[in-house]
């Protein structure tokens, strides 16, 4: 305007370190964001389960992080969200499978079996190392237990919980297979013979 006089040097400075200052806070947002988002992203992976894409988004939020703009306090923040996502991930994957595996015993299919003891075993060491509880791996390793001895019992042959039974069997009366008491003392005294089991005094009566 007329008769205004031109910023000092001083002033024109300190406008122009405003206006820096907000630029490079509007960048450093913009990275917050985009940390905050890819770390959202991690959910839908984690709650599928997917292990391997929560893995691979899981390295794309640590590079992220990297960014030396980046705020430390919102990097420790952002990195252990990151973790607990992760740790999520696999700990569902392995109780999946675990689950999996002890359904497929009960089925009696030892391919499947395998494969899921197989996938939770995997799954389970990665938790571990992600720091899941001790409590989760002592549980998951019962179920893998469970399914490792639940099934495929199956013999021709007799087996230590059921022996053979070597006790001859009893005749099957009912189908005539031996002749009952009465009938074979009727058809001894017919032929003039003791009965089965008579006294002695009986028997010399019967000759």
């Amino acid at each position: 305007m007329f008769g205004s006089k031109p910023p000092s040097g001083a002033q024109a400075a300190a406008e122009k370190k405003a206006r820096e200052q907000e630029a490079e806070a509007r960048k450093v947002e913009a990275i917050k964001n985009s940390i905050v988002a890819a770390v959202e992203g991690m959910k839908a992976h984690a709650y599928a389960p997917a292990p391997d894409r929560c893995e691979t988004a899981a390295k794309r939020v640590t590079e992220l992080l990297k960014n030396p703009k980046a705020p430390k306090d919102f990097i420790t923040e952002m990195r252990a969200r990151s973790d607990e996502l992760l740790k999520s991930c696999f700990m569902k994957a392995a109780s999946e499978a675990s689950a999996g595996a002890l359904q497929a015993a009960h089925h009696d299919d030892k391919e499947l079996r395998a494969k899921k003891i197989g996938e939770a075993k995997k799954h389970l060491a990665r938790a571990i190392q992600l720091k899941a509880p001790p409590e989760f791996k002592l549980a998951c390793d019962r179920a893998l237990e469970a399914a490792t001895m639940t099934g495929f019992v199956h013999h021709d042959g007799p087996t230590k919980a059921k022996p053979a039974d070597f006790a001859p069997k009893p005749p099957n009366r009912a189908h005539g297979e031996a002749p009952m008491k009465f009938e074979e003392a009727a058809k001894a005294v017919a032929e003039g013979k003791p009965a089965p089991g008579a006294p002695p005094k009986l028997a010399m009566a019967a000759r």
